[in-house]
């Protein structure tokens, strides 16, 4: 069963997401990649109220099903201008991607992104309770875990944290691991050197 058929099928993901870890001015524009039904999209939104938000996902049946400003996208080729946005979040879209899109994903979000903006990235990490392999397809959809170090390698032109956030859970003894950055894209000068001021 693809994504599509996913959606169309129904929801499939209950509970909040979690808060952006990040701040946002007024009339910025933050950019929810591979957003699914909307979940972290609403909780954009909420932190948010006066930025501009919007949804990007590949999957039509998904976006119908999501609130307010969405666009049906490619996540390796971003209808969106060099530079345009204050923030990209994503959650859960890299491991979903072959390696070659997820490169191409990757160089696109550095694209648009501003100097000095945030980026977010959540990812199944390797020792996850879900994991059967690192490279599985479950009902038609692909699944890669990461090595944090995999993940911060995607993004060379942003730099912040970097770390595997562990959960445990009373249902099984392996924990929930996510691979997660939080990091901003650095400042470049005429020279080439870099820096976050």
């Amino acid at each position: 069963m693809t994504w599509d058929a996913r959606y169309a099928a129904g929801p499939l993901y209950h509970g909040p997401a979690p808060p952006p870890p990040f701040p946002l001015p007024p009339g910025a524009l933050a950019l929810d990649l591979g957003c699914g039904a909307g979940k972290s999209l609403a909780a954009l939104r909420a932190a948010f109220p006066a930025a501009r938000v919007l949804g990007l996902d590949a999957s039509r049946p998904g976006l119908l099903r999501a609130v307010g400003p969405v666009v049906q996208a490619d996540a390796g080729a971003l209808p969106v201008r060099d530079a345009a946005c204050g923030a990209v979040r994503i959650h859960h879209l890299l491991g979903h991607l072959d390696a070659a899109t997820r490169a191409a994903c990757a160089r696109e979000v550095e694209r648009v992104l501003q100097p000095g903006a945030w980026l977010e990235v959540r990812e199944f990490a390797v020792g996850d309770l879900r994991m059967r392999a690192r490279d599985d397809v479950r009902g038609g959809v692909r699944l890669h875990h990461f090595e944090v170090q995999e993940v911060r390698a995607l993004f060379p032109r942003c730099s912040g944290l970097a770390c595997v956030e562990e959960r445990r859970v009373r249902f099984s003894d392996a924990p929930r691991r996510v691979a997660t950055l939080r990091v901003r894209k650095e400042h470049v000068d005429k020279v080439g050197s870099s820096s976050l001021t």
